[in-house]
């Protein structure tokens, strides 16, 4: 495997022996679990580098569409394209879409909240507030970091 220090630390948490010991494991180095238990899944198909990174790569792929979903409230359809467009080729997001840790599905949730946050404030109903809620949650078990976004939907 060629992976680098906080990789290796997301290898040695999510192939522990079993589920349980993979959220004991997380939650013991101050962690966040949802991630690692995402890449324990993964890895029951296979050890290799490969099956730890896949998780990133397929939220990165997901959140294109979330995020054209999210522009084109606060943009007209061809610049929410542009934008889309630039940010799948945005250097960043490649990056942390191919390495095994948190942050492309921390993206993902952080855009997903946002598109049911903005669409349950214009159509109201409990099913989107609880979506809204759902996915919010999974950015907290996923990244610490989730808190600075939910401050910024609170405060809006």
């Amino acid at each position: 495997m060629s992976l680098w220090g906080d990789e290796a630390l997301q290898y040695q948490i999510a192939s522990a022996g079993s589920l349980l010991e993979v959220i004991r494991e997380a939650l013991a180095v101050a962690n966040p679990p949802l991630s690692q238990i995402i890449n324990y899944f993964f890895l029951q198909a296979g050890t290799s580098d490969f099956f730890l990174r896949l998780p990133s790569v397929l939220f990165g792929v997901a959140s294109l569409p979330v995020f054209y979903l999210v522009a084109a409230k606060i943009a007209p359809k061809r610049v929410a394209l542009i934008a889309t467009a630039l940010f799948a080729l945005s250097p960043f997001h490649l990056y942390y879409s191919q390495e095994a840790r948190p942050y492309a599905q921390l993206m993902f949730f952080s855009l997903l909240s946002t598109q049911f946050l903005v669409t349950a404030l214009e159509r109201g109903g409990m099913a989107l507030w609880t979506v809204y809620a759902l996915s919010v949650i999974a950015g907290f078990g996923t990244q610490v970091f989730m808190v600075f976004l939910f401050a910024a939907h609170m405060a809006w």
